[in-house]
């Protein structure tokens, strides 16, 4: 309380917003990867706040240090230091506790659940309710769920709502503790200029995967799957969008099958450029799988852009994906590990246009019902807050 009161004392100013507020909390700067994260900051209420910085935020969102809000809090630091032997990193959850009473804030919206877990002291002193949304690996990830087994229990229990993106999340979180009534199950949006797009070019040669070169993702099996397509297809070509850890043994790969001329690796594109790639292709493919460690997909972002975009998409009964793509009505799914099943899902589009026109138009009607970033939004923000 001394704390407080002193820090208040040196910006006079600063009063305290009575009506609702949210911080976002993310670990990091979104990556290219995690645009829903980056929809949350640009779309919330323009007062919502967002701190950053590994699972404890230490920075703004212009990445100013949050804990230097006081000349006080520095000296009070050294002195505590110096007489306790007490490390100013035990004082973090107080010194963000007065920060976000300071800045008027009231929920916290906690991207990813380590980030929930490691906000749990701050948002009990500060008074704040608490939401954590969980996005995929943390849910999943047999490592991280036991490191994190009695941490999450502790979530659970003082977070106003857990947000799942997929009934499969949410029943994993139910086994790992969380009361059914607190999980809300809210999948991600995007924007209306995908939605404005029309694929209309069924002549189009080449098919698109965008996603991080990942084990969950196993872009490695989309080459096999691409590969023996096109044994039947010669003229198609992919180009595949992202980066991560396995594109080099990717690139690799396409060479010892001598398809390094049908494939193209376009790197991380801004979503302009990759909008422009859905909506000059002929379809979407992506090959997701569980891990050896257990990590799973959500729901990828990446295939809701393209069914909005119109595109008969091809992909696994995986996870999320099983639940917003239905095989044979608004894409094509094959089971995990299946590439000649997804090599045959790509030759029917490619053999059949009419029928890949009529798949891409169910896809594109069922996002646009189900998709919109404006309504997820506000589910969310009338979660958090209400």
């Amino acid at each position: 309380k001394t704390f407080e009161l002193l820090t208040i004392a040196e910006q006079p100013n600063m009063k305290y917003n009575q009506s609702p507020r949210i911080c976002i909390v993310t670990p990091s700067q979104p990556k290219y990867s995690e645009t829903f994260i980056q929809n949350h900051i640009d779309l919330f209420p323009k007062s919502t706040l967002v701190i950053t910085g590994e699972h404890f935020p230490l920075f703004d969102a212009k990445g100013l240090q949050l804990l230097k809000i006081s000349k006080i809090v520095y000296y009070i630091d050294k002195l505590l230091q110096k007489t306790f032997g007490i490390n100013k990193s035990m004082l973090y959850p107080y010194f963000l506790a007065l920060y976000l009473k300071l800045n008027g804030i009231t929920h916290l919206l906690c991207e990813y659940g380590p980030t929930g877990v490691s906000l749990l002291k701050t948002a009990t002193i500060a008074n704040v309710q608490i939401v954590t949304h969980f996005h995929g690996y943390d849910a999943h990830v047999t490592t991280l769920l036991s490191a994190y087994q009695q941490s999450y229990l502790e979530l659970f229990k003082h977070c106003k709502k857990i947000i799942a993106v997929s009934n499969v999340m949410r029943f994993n979180l139910i086994a790992l503790g969380c009361e059914a009534e607190k999980i809300c199950l809210l999948r991600y949006g995007v924007e209306d200029r995908f939605f404005a797009t029309v694929q209309t070019d069924l002549a189009s040669n080449y098919f698109v995967a965008v996603g991080r070169f990942v084990d969950k993702k196993a872009p490695y099996l989309t080459i096999l799957a691409f590969d023996i397509f096109l044994r039947k297809f010669p003229k198609y070509s992919l180009k595949m969008v992202g980066d991560g850890v396995l594109l080099d043994t990717c690139v690799q790969l396409a060479k010892a099958l001598n398809i390094e001329n049908k494939i193209e690796f376009c790197g991380v594109r801004r979503s302009d450029e990759v909008l422009e790639l859905l909506t000059n292709s002929v379809g979407f493919i992506q090959h997701s799988i569980l891990t050896l460690n257990k990590d799973s997909e959500g729901t990828p972002v990446a295939i809701i852009e393209a069914m909005a975009v119109g595109l008969p998409i091809v992909s696994t009964f995986h996870a999320g994906i099983r639940e917003i793509v239905e095989d044979n009505v608004t894409g094509f799914l094959v089971e995990e590990g299946d590439i000649v099943g997804m090599a045959e899902k790509l030759g029917r589009i490619a053999s059949n246009p009419i029928e890949a026109s009529r798949i891409g138009k169910n896809a594109k009607q069922y996002a646009m019902g189900n998709f919109r970033i404006s309504q997820q939004i506000d589910a969310l923000v009338s979660t958090i807050i209400n």
